[in-house]
């Protein structure tokens, strides 16, 4: 069974020499980026095989499960970042109006690793020195660590694998795509049509018309109606706060929730908890 680890601190960076043979399967409770300084091995992620080499970064999601073995010792950068730290630097990239690239483009499920090129390597490096230094005093630099996040990521973003794939069809079974849908629905940032078509191998446009075709109803449309009914049981059904139930899906501005709300069942969150309560 996969050790469960678990973070405190909103973010973590530290520098890390790794002797041991195997690191057995950990499961985490934050975002993980792990850079290779030096050394050469083998990283399992969801038990896939992907050999690792001086200059590697892997991107390990909240949740996925994943080990080392260690071929020569190895030194490695450990980047943490709690979910509340997350949606703080998801904050910060939805208000840059487009010039910051989004958290999800370092996860893209095509790429299994990213591998700088060399002027990109030195400039990823510098930046990871410098997140080093910054946690030493979390509490005075922690947003000073996002503004550094948001470069190594836009840094990550334009060293990814991008297969030209335009005349590619969609995967002909809408039934992945719904099961990817209903799996992420409290995760927006995996619910994009963009990181949907990279998850199938297609284009948004192409998933869009393939998709309209199979539901008669537009990816954006579908998710959204899905994501209230379940907010909507949420409300019924839990002692949740209503400011909770905002973050657990993912709203970083509570009076958008109130209002996307209230447009689908016509009364606000505390009317539809209060009637619920009423009727059992």
């Amino acid at each position: 069974m996969a050790k469960k680890d678990q973070q405190y601190v909103p973010v973590f960076v530290q520098r890390q020499q790794v002797e041991r043979q195997f690191v057995a399967d950990q499961v985490h409770d934050y975002f993980e980026m792990i850079y290779i300084v030096s050394g050469a091995g083998n990283h399992f992620k969801e038990k896939v095989k992907i050999p690792f080499v001086a200059g590697d970064l892997f991107v390990v999601r909240t949740g996925e499960e994943h080990s080392f073995d260690i071929i020569e010792p190895s030194e490695v950068i450990l980047i943490r970042v709690t979910e509340k730290a997350r949606l703080k630097l998801k904050e910060l990239i939805d208000n840059s109006n487009g010039k910051a690239v989004a958290l999800f483009k370092a996860q893209l499920p095509i790429n299994p690793k990213v591998a700088f090129s060399g002027k990109d390597r030195t400039l990823a490096e510098q930046i990871l020195t410098i997140l080093c230094q910054l946690s030493e005093d979390i509490v005075c630099n922690e947003n000073l660590c996002y503004f550094q996040l948001i470069c190594l990521v836009g840094i990550i973003e334009r060293n990814l694998d991008y297969p030209h794939r335009e005349t590619l069809p969609p995967q002909k079974n809408i039934s992945l795509i719904l099961k990817h849908i209903h799996k992420h629905l409290l995760s927006p940032q995996m619910l994009g049509l963009e990181y949907i078509a990279e998850k199938f191998n297609t284009t948004p446009n192409q998933l869009g018309i393939y998709f309209r075709k199979q539901t008669g109803k537009a990816v954006k449309q579908y998710i959204t109606e899905h994501r209230l009914e379940l907010i909507g049981e949420k409300v019924a059904k839990t002692e949740l706060s209503f400011s909770e139930i905002a973050h657990l899906f993912g709203y970083t501005d509570e009076s958008h929730f109130y209002k996307s709300f209230k447009k689908c069942y016509g009364q606000s969150p505390s009317q539809y908890r209060q009637q619920h309560k009423t009727l059992s």
